[in-house]
Formats: C-alpha cells, sequence, structure tokens
C-alpha cells in the first residue's frame, strides 16, 4: 500500500463507519459531506471507496422523495460524481459484495432521476452519461439495455455531443434491429442527420423507419420527411409517388404536394401545368390550385407575346424606354386572363398555409405573399400594356383627342392603383425589393407616356388650337415627367435599401434618372449641361 494511502486509510475508516451510521439512524442530510465524495472517486482504496460509494447510493435513493430539502438541491451533482467516477470503473465488475449492492441499487436510481421535478441541463447531462454508463455496466443481454443506450444517445443529442449520439444509436441498431426501441431509433438516427444537414442518410433512415412502421401512428410524419428529402435529393421513384396517389387521403395528399412542387422546377411547362390542374383540382387544396393557375397564366403570357419576353410586350427602344406595344396571340392572351381570374378567386379564398409536411413541399407564408404580388404586377402589366396601347387619333382633331387623353390617363390611373394596391401587403422581407420592381415599371409607362404626349402637344402647337386641351396636355406632360423622375429615384433607393437587385433593374432605373435630369454618366455622377431652348 502506498504511504498516500496509508495515511488516508484510518480516516477512511472511521468516515466511513460515522456515515453508515448517520444512514442507519436516517440522518441522511450529514451523509453527504466532502470527503466522503472524495473518498467514493478514490482509486487507490477499493474496499473503502466501493463503501462508501454504497452509501451515497444508498442514501441518493433514501432521499429521492424529499424533493423540497437541501438534498434535492445537492442530488444531481452528487450523482453526476457517483456516475462519471465510480460506475464505469472495473472495481463493480467484481465479484465483491459492495459491487454486486451497487450493481442492485444503481436500476433503481433511475426512477429517482425522472422523479426530479425539475428540468435543467444539468438533468440531461446526468441522464445521459447515467443511461449510457448503466447500459455498458449492465451488458448487451441485458432486458433495460436497449432503453438506457436510446437514453444515453438522446441525451449525448441533448447536449450537443451529435457524433457521440450517432454512434450509440448505430450500435443500438445493429445490436438490437427488432427491439421494442429500434423504431425510436430510426426516427432518432433519421432527425438527427437532418439536423446536420446529412440530407441522403436522413432520407434513408426515414425510408427505414416507414418501411417497418406499419401501425405506428408516426408513419405519416416520417413517410412525410422521407418522400420530401428524396424530392430533393433527386431520388424519388415516380413509382412511389404513383403509390402514394394509391393510397390512404394522407398520402395522396403528400403525392400531390410532390407534383405541385415540380412545377416551379426549372423543366417546367404548360403542359404539365395544366395536367396537374385537371387531374388533382381542388384535391390539392384551394392554395395550391389557385397557385398552379397562376403558373399557368404566366406561361400563357409568355406564349402569346411574339418575343417570349417576361412582363410587357413591348418594343424597347435603347435605354430601355418602352416603344411599340407588340400584339398578343389572343388565344393565349384569352386563356391567360381566365387562369389570373381564376387564381385571384382561389388565392384569395384559401385559407392561410399551414405545416404539413415541411419544407421544400409545404407552401410558406411568405410564398403565398410572392404569388399574390406576382398575381398583382401581372394584372398591372396587361394595364400599362392596354395604356401603352391606346394612341391618339391620326388627324388629332380635338374633340376625339380629348377622349383618348382621358382614355389614356385613366388607363394609367388604373395600372398605377393595381400596382400600388399590390404594395399594401407586401410582407417586410420583401418590401423594397417590389417598391423597386413597381417603381421601375410605374417609371417606364410615365415615360412613355410624357414622350407621346410630347408629340401629341407639338402636333397641336403647330396647328395653334384648343389652347385648353394644350394646356391640360401640357400639364400632364409635366406632371408624368415628374412622375416618372420620383419613380426612377424609389427605385434606386429601393434597391439600395435591400442591398440586392436579383430583378436586374437598376441599370434601368440609372438610365432613367439620367434621361430626365440631361445629365448623365456611369458613376452616376451628374453634371449640369446646357439644355436647349
Amino acid at each position: 500500500m502506498s504511504c498516500r494511502a496509508a495515511a488516508v486509510q484510518p480516516d477512511a475508516e472511521i468516515l466511513v463507519e460515522w456515515s453508515d451510521l448517520n444512514l442507519s439512524l436516517g440522518d441522511i442530510q450529514h451523509l453527504f459531506t466532502t470527503e466522503l465524495h472524495m473518498l467514493a472517486s478514490e482509486r487507490y482504496d477499493p474496499a473503502h471507496s466501493a463503501r462508501a460509494a454504497l452509501l451515497l447510493l444508498h442514501g441518493l435513493y433514501a432521499g429521492a422523495g424529499d424533493r423540497e430539502s437541501s438534498l434535492s438541491l445537492s442530488a444531481r451533482p452528487l450523482l453526476s460524481v457517483v456516475i462519471e467516477d465510480i460506475v464505469e470503473r472495473p472495481l463493480w465488475t467484481e465479484n465483491s459484495p459492495e459491487a454486486e449492492e451497487i450493481r442492485r441499487v444503481l436500476p433503481q436510481l433511475r426512477i429517482w432521476v425522472y422523479r426530479q421535478s425539475r428540468a435543467t441541463v444539468c438533468d440531461k447531462h446526468i441522464d445521459c452519461i447515467y443511461s449510457e454508463a448503466l447500459a455498458k455496466m449492465l451488458g448487451a443481454e441485458h432486458p433495460e439495455t436497449p432503453q438506457f443506450m436510446l437514453e444515453g444517445a438522446l441525451g449525448r443529442r441533448a447536449r450537443g455531443e451529435v457524433d457521440r449520439a450517432l454512434e450509440l444509436l448505430s450500435q443500438h441498431l445493429a445490436l438490437y434491429p427488432k427491439h421494442a426501441t429500434a423504431q425510436d431509433v430510426r426516427l432518432a438516427l433519421a432527425e438527427t442527420h437532418e439536423g446536420i444537414l446529412d440530407l441522403e442518410s436522413a432520407r434513408d433512415d426515414y425510408a427505414q423507419f416507414v418501411e417497418h412502421g406499419r401501425g405506428d401512428p408516426r408513419l405519416p410524419g416520417a413517410r412525410g420527411r422521407w418522400v420530401t428529402l428524396a424530392f430533393v435529393t433527386k431520388k424519388l421513384p415516380e413509382a412511389t409517388i404513383e403509390a402514394l396517389l394509391d393510397g390512404d387521403a394522407g398520402a395522396r395528399e403528400l403525392a400531390i404536394a410532390v407534383r405541385f412542387r415540380a412545377l416551379s422546377a426549372s423543366d417546367a411547362t404548360l403542359a404539365n401545368t395544366m395536367q396537374f390542374i385537371h387531374r388533382f383540382g381542388p384535391s390539392g387544396g384551394n392554395l395550391r390550385l389557385g397557385l398552379a393557375h397562376l403558373i399557368a397564366a404566366r406561361m400563357s403570357l409568355l406564349e402569346s407575346c411574339p418575343t417570349r419576353g417576361d412582363n410587357l410586350c413591348v418594343e424597347l427602344v435603347p435605354g430601355q424606354m418602352l416603344g411599340r406595344v407588340l400584339p398578343r396571340e389572343s388565344r393565349s392572351l384569352v386563356r391567360a386572363r381566365a387562369h389570373l381570374g381564376t387564381a385571384e378567386t382561389l388565392l384569395k379564398a384559401a385559407a392561410p398555409p399551414s405545416a404539413q409536411f415541411g419544407p421544400p413541399l409545404d407552401i410558406e407564408a411568405v410564398e403565398l405573399a410572392h404569388a399574390r404580388l406576382e398575381l398583382a404586377f401581372l394584372k398591372g402589366d396587361l394595364g400599362a400594356e392596354s395604356a401603352l396601347a391606346k394612341r391618339p387619333p391620326v388627324s388629332f382633331e380635338a374633340t376625339r383627342t380629348r377622349e383618348w387623353l382621358a382614355r389614356r390617363s385613366s388607363e394609367v390611373e388604373s395600372m398605377t392603383a393595381t400596382y400600388d394596391g399590390a404594395l399594401a401587403a407586401v410582407p417586410t422581407e420583401l418590401h423594397d425589393r417590389y417598391i423597386a420592381r413597381s417603381s421601375a415599371r410605374k417609371a417606364q409607362v410615365y415615360e412613355a407616356d410624357t414622350s407621346l404626349l410630347e408629340t401629341v402637344l407639338l402636333a397641336f402647337r403647330a396647328g395653334d388650337t384648343d389652347s385648353s386641351l394644350v394646356i391640360s396636355l401640357r400639364d400632364l406632360a409635366s406632371s408624368r415627367r415628374r412622375q416618372a423622375f420620383e419613380d426612377y429615384r424609389r427605385c434606386l433607393k429601393a434597391i439600395a435599401a435591400w442591398g440586392r437587385d436579383a430583378d436586374q433593374i437598376g441599370d434601368l432605373c440609372r438610365a432613367g434618372v439620367g434621361r430626365l435630369t440631361r445629365r448623365q454618366d456611369d458613376l452616376m455622377e451628374y453634371t449640369k449641361i446646357p439644355i436647349p431652348g
């Protein structure tokens, strides 16, 4: 025996005997002394260390029901000491009376851990160490070991020790593939892998859960995540989708969600969008059906324009100014207007989106807001085309010119109201982007209107007729020029506030400001130059 052990031996024996006496007299509070904890953790004196550890375990178990006492406040760190410093020691695998008693008492302490009134981080810390150590101590053949392994893994995960948690879960599944806890382990593996964005592994784990999950109430949720991750990782067979469509109501809803999300892929066409609408209709819900009609409307508008360009179907002159309105193909335009009307009705009546399958299959609130804005902008663009298409009479006869001016002004105001009305419900995260986009579109129309009004004004000045009409044309042209300038500047301010130019309209707005101020260079540093006349 070492000198250190010899020096401690008498004190250790007295301390153990004194603690044993306290326990026999029911004085549990005095049992938990710092010296006894240290003695229980010592490795050089197995006999007294084992007896001290056993006294601590007896005391902890005896005080389990006294939740309000000071014992309750100190029990968690004490239990941590016992488990971390004692349970994993080789001593308890020996065939000594103390080791046998410790093995008998430890399983009962599990009840004590779960009866504690407070669930704290410390609880998780102790519980995972306790469960993991106890599983190791009891051995693979013990009937409670699978449950302890699972709890240990979940505790490790709660503490952020993901690698260790995955290791324990994988070991559990390899040792007990048919145990009652195996499905819990499969689900925990899937959720843990998904939490660290290992989507392929998570997908396979969810698939294993679904394969073994007949009758499990968690099956619909796990099936949803499996299909979602298979879709995201592009590993979802067509046969699986069709099988889901032939399944129960939940499986069919899941398949419809997958079919709808495929419409937003880059290879989506008007044909497969119409196929979705005709095949599923309202069974996919008003929200998805309305969004599908919106997609069909956008594609029909693209199809109807000779240039197949986005948004306005007009010629662009240098500087991205709006020129002549191009005629749209009539059947596609009629179809687009019908889809827009249906989409507007359905989206207005649709219930707010709810979490069902998780991202990306669920429709997010911001996605719905974006769709409603897109709907309003498409309608506004058609209104802008209608306004730009209103040409003055060739003869410039005063009465007919007044009528034209009233119609054109009404169309422009209607377009403005459509754009501005859409912005009233813009979510904060989209606000600056759509301010920029709507401002750019309105400024383009105002500038084109200014150019046309000035052309008509010059014709009337040359003829020197109807001074009141000349004044109206001049005032409206001046107002439109000011509106265009203000909206081009608003566009640039919104792009700066957003910090991005995803719609690539910054150059358009800079050029507009430059034209309207008649001073411009690449750096947007404007210098006054003489203005003729």
